[in-house]
C-alpha cells in the first residue's frame, strides 16, 4: 500500500497555499522539498489530493519528478560533455527520488552552513535551486578544536575517533599487561654476563618477553571496534591521568598523553606500514587530538551551535525559502524581517490550523510557534502536550545519535553487551544512510540510527 501524507491549507505572504506534513518517517528531504516547492508556487497538489486531505507518496514524488524535469531542460547549445554531465546527474538525481521519502545520505563539514560534501543528494537540490543548509558549525574563535578538525567531513573526524580509540586500546593493554618479574630480570642479566649458546639465549628473551595483546593489525582493529566501551554522555576515556575542563563545556576533557608506548609504535608501524618516526608523530597526535574531537561532538550533540544559528541568520536572504538539516532531519526554512521559522509539518498540529511556522532562535529545544501571519500562538492545552512530547522525543532523537556515534565507534550501545560485527561498526558513506535494506543482520549503523528517527518529530 503507497504511503500518503496529510495536505494542510494556510496563508502564505497573502496567498492561500497547500503543504505537506510528516508520517511515520518524520522530516524526510522530499517533504521538505516538496514544501519548498509548493510555498513557491513552483508546485501544485491540484488534483492529487485524495479523500480526506491526503496525497501518496507516488503522486508526491512524481510532482518533484515533473518539475527536476521542467528545470533541467536539455542543453541544446551546449558541448556534449556538458551535455551529457546534465543527463547523467540528472537521471541520478531521479534514481534518488524514491529513498529521499525516508532518508538521504549527506556529510556535513563545520565551517560554513551550505558546507555538504557534494554527492547526488546535494545535486537534487542544486537542481530545484533550493539551498540546503545546517547550523552544526565550529566556532571560529575556538582556535584549539579548529585546528583538530580542519576542513575535514564528519565521517573524516568519525574515523579519526576510530583510529584515537585503537591506540587508546593498544596504551590500556599495554598498561595491563603482566611485567616481568625482578628474580627473571636478574637471572636473564646474569646469564647474559657469562658465555651463552646463541639460540638458547633467544629462546629465553621469547620466553620472557610479554606477550603483545594485539599481534596484528586485524587483531587491533577488531578489538578496538569490539571491546571498547565509550560513554558518550560523559569525559572521553582516556589512559593518561588528570583532566582538565573545557572552557565551552562542563565535560572534562583528559589531559593528552604527549609520548606513545613502544607498543602502540610497533602496532601502528605494522598497521600503516611506516618508520617508526612516523608511527610515533601519528600515535602523538591522535593521543593529543582525540580529546579534543571527543568534547566537540559531546558539546554539539545537538547538531546546532550558537555560531552556527548566527550564521544562519547571516546566510539566508530575507524571505528565503530553503531546507534545514539538522539532528539526521529536513525541515523547510523560511527567514521574514531578519527572524527564521521552520514550518510545522508535525502530524500532531495538523487538527491545529493556527499552528503554521516554529521560531527558531534557541538552541535547546525550547521554541515558540506561530500562525500563518507569524504571530504568536497562544498555547492550548493540547499543543502544550504535544510541545512536551516533541522536547521528549527530540532528547531521545540527541541520546540515539549519541548511541549510533558510540556504535559506530566501538561496535557496542551503552549499557550493553552485545557486540556488533566490526564489518557494521565503521561509519558509512554519510550522516543519515538511505534506507533500502530491511535485513536487520545486514543493516549499516545509518540504517540503524535513520530507524530510530522514524516517529513523529518536531524541528527544532
Amino acid at each position: 500500500m503507497d504511503e500518503a501524507y496529510a495536505v494542510k491549507e494556510a496563508q502564505f505572504l497573502g496567498k492561500s497555499v497547500s503543504y505537506v506534513c510528516q508520517n511515520a518517517n518524520g522530516p524526510c528531504p522530499l517533504l521538505a522539498i516538496a514544501n519548498v516547492l509548493l510555498l513557491r508556487g513552483q508546485l501544485s497538489l491540484q488534483g492529487l489530493v485524495q479523500s480526506p486531505g491526503f496525497v501518496s507518496a507516488h503522486d508526491l514524488m512524481q510532482a518533484v519528478h515533473k518539475r527536476l524535469l521542467d528545470t533541467n531542460p536539455p542543453l541544446l547549445n551546449a558541448s556534449e560533455l556538458e551535455r551529457l554531465t546534465q543527463e547523467k546527474t540528472l537521471k541520478d538525481v531521479v534514481e534518488l527520488l524514491p529513498s529521499m521519502l525516508v532518508g538521504l545520505d549527506v556529510n556535513v563539514r563545520f565551517h560554513n552552513i551550505t558546507d555538504f560534501e557534494y554527492t547526488v543528494a546535494c545535486a537534487a537540490f542544486d537542481m530545484l535551486d533550493i539551498a540546503l543548509v545546517h547550523g552544526w558549525l565550529l566556532d571560529q574563535q575556538d582556535n584549539q578544536t579548529m585546528k583538530v578538525v580542519g576542513n575535514k567531513s564528519y565521517n573524516e573526524l568519525i574515523e579519526r575517533l576510530v583510529d584515537y580509540r585503537g591506540v587508546l586500546m593498544t596504551e590500556e593493554a599495554n598498561e595491563t599487561a603482566p611485567s616481568v618479574p625482578a628474580s627473571s630480570q636478574v637471572e636473564t642479566s646474569t646469564e647474559e654476563e657469562a658465555p651463552l649458546d646463541a639460540p638458547k639465549e633467544q629462546d629465553e628473551q621469547e620466553e620472557a618477553k610479554p606477550v603483545s595483546p594485539l599481534q596484528s593489525p586485524l587483531a587491533t582493529h577488531t578489538a578496538v571496534l569490539q571491546n571498547l566501551s565509550i560513554d558518550i554522555n560523559s569525559a572521553p576515556a582516556s589512559s593518561a591521568s588528570g583532566a582538565v575542563v573545557s572552557p565551552n563545556s562542563s565535560t572534562s576533557i583528559p589531559s593528552p598523553k604527549k609520548s606513545p608506548s613502544q607498543q602502540t609504535v610497533q602496532t601502528m608501524m605494522k598497521e600503516r606500514h611506516i618508520s617508526d618516526a612516523d608511527a610515533v608523530g601519528a600515535a602523538t597526535t591522535l593521543l593529543e587530538e582525540g580529546p579534543i574531537l571527543d568534547e566537540f561532538f559531546n558539546s554539539t550533540a545537538s547538531q546546532l551551535t550558537y555560531y552556527g544559528l548566527v550564521k544562519l541568520h547571516e546566510g539566508i536572504r530575507e524571505r528565503q525559502l530553503c531546507v534545514f538539516f539538522r539532528n539526521n532531519h529536513f525541515s523547510t526554512l523560511f527567514k521574514l524581517e531578519g527572524a527564521l521559522y521552520l514550518l510545522v509539518t508535525d502530524a500532531g498540529y495538523l487538527d491545529e490550523p493556527s499552528v503554521v511556522w516554529e521560531l527558531l532562535n534557541e538552541i535547546d529545544g525550547d521554541t515558540e510557534y506561530l500562525d500563518a501571519g507569524f504571530r504568536p500562538v497562544t498555547s492550548s492545552e493540547q499543543q502544550e502536550n504535544i510541545l512536551t512530547q516533541q522536547r521528549e522525543q527530540r532528547k531521545q532523537d540527541e541520546q540515539a545519535l549519541r548511541e549510533a556515534r558510540e556504535l559506530s565507534l566501538t561496535g557496542k550501545t551503552e549499557g550493553s553487551d552485545v557486540t556488533r560485527d566490526p564489518e557494521h561498526t565503521m561509519p558509512s558513506g554519510g550522516l543519515f544512510g538511505t534506507l533500502a535494506n530491511t535485513d536487520e543482520d545486514s543493516l549499516d549503523v545509518d540504517y540503524l540510527l535513520a530507524l530510530k528517527f522514524q516517529p513523529d518529530w518536531s524541528c527544532g
